[in-house]
């Protein structure tokens, strides 16, 4: 293997030079052993795992028993050089073997061939000719033999039972591709996937702090290092690899707690079976390296859930037999008890994490008025409104902070907008944020497809004017991950909206 690190050679460029085409296919040579030589000492060779995509996938054609679909994918064979085949390809075994009474193992190898391209002629010389391109093309081929110095990837061994008898009968083939080796890609995050982190680590991040202030004390360095986590890999230079170390390290970090936990140092709040279960599960994820960028988000959800799981707990046995009546009672002073823990800014002012009526409800979507790009990811609309107008509101909490919104206020038209990220199962709760103002802000509100239902904000109690509107529905249509809602005045009322979100009921 050393023998190859002997110094490349490339192509001494002056004014003056005579160039020919040995030259530039030279300069294209080195280029092209110089990246393959990378790919083989940095990588090795294999199929490239894409995400949870697995490359080079066999299965035998369910309409020809003779013939195998190889699934597209991307590799590198032994000789460093790419191997892309784009869409699922049907290959035909040799009728010789399939004529063959005894079993026979083949092997499948992709291979690398250069295909001449784009013929030039000379016009005023038709001897004259050559190609102006060549195409790489990676093909599949059968051998019975195998050879340690093939340059190709073997992806598969097949075994060929032919059945007996002057004529061949159904073949029966077992593949096997387990010796194949896998590579899994170098990606960087998407945009989707940095929303997605940076959601998830502020959730996180709360719940956290929720455990800090009812003296779970082990978990206090873990906020700042998990907001670090999130600059770090939402940056450019972050890579799927990189969890790997990040898992372990947070893995580590979370031992303390979990021994806290074991040792039942909080006997008031002492965890469940199901949480330790979940909490285990998700700190091996992250501590045995995640697979890509999704594997590792989904960790952090998992850990996020778990943690919001039990924090709200100790309220379920309170809360089983709670009145329908009740439910936006409950939902102030829980928003009142929680935000109050914390100052996490004005978009997180309400709890992500309810408890009503024995059932967990998590924080699925926000819509954050007069924020133009949140109310065009929602399509949220104001039609027929003649007399809308927009207006930042400022509201306290019992501790006497001041929190400030934005918001419409109208008393025609319809405010139509979608919810996102939901699961086609479960039922939601639609909570509004509303300055209730001297009388009640009464509205028709429509969820889905269920016929519309009067929706009252009551009106304010000690002078506060501040309300949550909270509204349960039972079986919501859901369509595309997205639910429609719809909400008007009703008459006489003067609708004052400044906040819309949605939960969603977790099994």
């Amino acid at each position: 293997m050393f023998e190859e690190l002997t110094p490349p050679k490339r192509v001494h460029y002056f004014d003056g030079q005579a160039l020919h085409a040995e030259d530039f296919a030279a300069t294209a040579r080195y280029l092209s052993e110089k990246r393959q030589q990378d790919r083989r000492f940095l990588h090795g060779y294999g199929a490239v795992d894409i995400g949870r995509r697995q490359s080079f996938q066999i299965r035998v054609d369910p309409e020809h028993n003779a013939a195998l679909l190889l699934g597209p994918g991307y590799g590198l064979d032994k000789s460093g050089r790419d191997l892309r085949i784009p869409e699922e390809q049907k290959i035909v075994l040799d009728q010789v073997w399939l004529e063959s009474e005894e079993p026979t193992l083949v092997y499948l190898v992709l291979r690398v061939t250069e295909v001449k391209d784009d013929l030039w002629v000379d016009p005023d010389n038709p001897t004259c000719q050559g190609f102006r391109r060549v195409r790489e093309e990676t093909r599949a081929h059968f051998t019975s033999t195998r050879d340690p110095q093939e340059s190709g990837l073997e992806i598969a061994r097949i075994l060929l039972h032919g059945a007996s008898g002057a004529l061949p009968g159904p073949t029966v083939i077992e593949i096997n591709q387990d010796q194949l080796p896998r590579i899994r890609a170098s990606r960087s995050m998407t945009e989707q996937q940095k929303s997605a982190l940076s959601k998830t680590i502020r959730s996180l991040t709360k719940q956290l702090g929720l455990l800090t202030s009812l003296g779970w004390n082990s978990v206090t360095d873990l906020r700042t290092m998990l907001c670090s986590l999130n600059i770090t890999a939402c940056s450019s230079g972050f890579d799927s690899r990189d969890w790997a170390s990040l898992g372990r390290v947070l893995s580590l970090a979370f031992q303390d707690f979990q021994q806290d936990l074991l040792r039942g140092e909080h006997n008031d709040r002492s965890p469940s079976h199901s949480f330790l279960h979940k909490l285990h599960g998700s700190l091996k994820d992250l501590g045995s390296g995640a697979q890509d960028h999704s594997h590792a988000i989904t960790s952090l959800q998992e850990l996020a859930s778990a943690l919001k799981q039990f924090l709200s707990n100790t309220d379920a046995d309170e809360l089983e037999d709670e009145p329908e009546h009740d439910l936006e009672q409950r939902f102030n002073e829980l928003e009142e008890t929680i935000s109050a823990e914390e100052d996490l800014g004005d978009r997180a002012a309400i709890p992500e994490t309810i408890m009503i009526q024995g059932q967990l409800y998590h924080l699925i979507d926000e819509v954050v008025l007069l924020d133009d790009d949140s109310e065009a990811e929602h399509q949220l609309t104001l039609e027929n409104s003649e007399d809308a107008e927009t207006a930042t509101k400022t509201y306290r909490y019992p501790d006497g902070r001041a929190r400030s919104a934005q918001g419409r206020i109208f008393s025609t038209g319809t405010l139509e907008w979608s919810f996102l990220g939901l699961e086609d199962k479960g039922d939601v709760l639609v909570a509004c944020r509303a300055d209730v103002g001297e009388d009640d802000c009464r509205a028709l509100l429509r969820v889905g497809d269920q016929e519309p239902e009067l929706w009252v904000t009551s009106k304010a109690e000690e002078g506060s004017r501040w309300r949550n509107g909270i509204k349960a529905v039972s079986a919501p249509f859901i369509e595309d991950g997205r639910l429609k809602c719809q909400l008007k005045p009703s008459k006489d009322t003067s609708l004052r909206i400044f906040g819309l979100w949605l939960y969603q009921a977790q099994s």
